[in-house]
């Protein structure tokens, strides 16, 4: 309910700028998905494609290490 009456109250340029972050974003995703489907995303050449698979596992790596530490009685306790 909140986007719907953001999106009719918000300014055009705003809006414009909102759409075209989303078009970006889903045109990266969208490449992400072509190297991950690959038979070996690891071997992939193009140094575009490698930063973007090293991206892509760090994310995961963050990912998995913040989830592990959800249950961790003493990381919980550490100041953050």
């Amino acid at each position: 309910m909140r986007q719907f009456i953001w999106s009719v109250t918000a300014r055009k340029k705003l809006l414009r700028k909102e759409s075209k972050q989303l078009q970006e974003q889903r045109q990266r995703r969208g490449q992400q998905l072509e190297l991950l489907q690959l038979e070996d995303p690891l071997a992939v050449k193009d140094p575009k494609e490698q930063e973007m698979v090293l991206q892509i596992l760090l994310e995961r790596a963050k990912d998995k290490a913040e989830c592990s530490h959800q249950g961790d009685p003493v990381s919980a306790r550490l100041p953050q």
